[in-house]
């Protein structure tokens, strides 16, 4: 690993650790706190002003929103493989498998291994914690979707967001970056509008990962780029 790269990790670990830091140290930890009940009363009263959005926030905080989200990242990915032609899908297909196996790793090995398994991170969702005004879990109880949690922290889906992100940028044309970034954007907030997961959930746990995990693995495309060239 070069040292650039060393270097890159360090920073990365020591802006991990700060931010998960501020989130268990009292004094900044209140301030976490705050935010979080503050987000989720503004996320609550959108709701209750906006009842004609119930149904659809509803449907995007469903199972089938999320094939919907995994269909549209891997039209990203495909479009990107294809985009290069000929010439280029060997290697963009490298790639490919690369995010493929990155963010399911990071899944596994992070959100499941490290955080449910060894430290049995628990925390109850907002929706479970201070109540809700608008439950989309009942607005259409055929959806079956999330709106209650005992494990909030972190936020799963959004790992899987901002990691597929994270490549992009680093990967795909900048037309796709954005695309992903506004998917991103918007499959992260039905969680957060339906009280399953509080808004640091993703600020502090999945960015935290996100940090990590991208300093240690994306050093690694670069050398199979440097592969892939020689």
């Amino acid at each position: 690993m070069q040292p650039s790269a060393i270097k890159n990790v360090f920073l990365a670990v020591c802006a991990s650790l700060l931010l998960v830091g501020s989130w268990l140290f009292p004094p900044t930890r209140a301030l976490w706190d705050a935010l979080d009940a503050a987000a989720f009363r503004a996320f609550q009263g959108y709701l209750v002003n906006n009842p004609g959005s119930h149904l659809f926030w509803a449907w995007m905080n469903s199972r089938y929103a999320d094939w919907l989200c995994e269909a549209l990242i891997m039209g990203l990915l495909g479009f990107h493989v294809y985009s290069g032609g000929k010439e280029q899908l060997r290697d963009r297909l490298k790639q490919l498998a690369f995010i493929v196996v990155f963010v399911a790793a990071t899944q596994i090995l992070i959100n499941k291994g490290l955080c449910v398994k060894v430290l049995s991170l628990k925390r109850l969702s907002p929706s479970l914690v201070l109540g809700v005004d608008v439950n989309l879990a009942e607005t259409a109880q055929f959806l079956n979707n999330k709106a209650f949690s005992h494990r909030s922290f972190p936020a799963d889906h959004a790992t899987t967001l901002f990691l597929s992100t994270v490549c992009m940028w680093r990967f795909c044309v900048k037309p796709v970056a954005y695309t992903m970034t506004g998917l991103a954007i918007l499959f992260s907030m039905p969680r957060l509008l339906s009280g399953a997961h509080w808004l640091s959930d993703i600020l502090v746990g999945t960015l935290a990962i996100t940090i990590l995990a991208a300093a240690v693995a994306l050093p690694a495309s670069r050398r199979l780029r440097k592969v892939l060239a020689s």
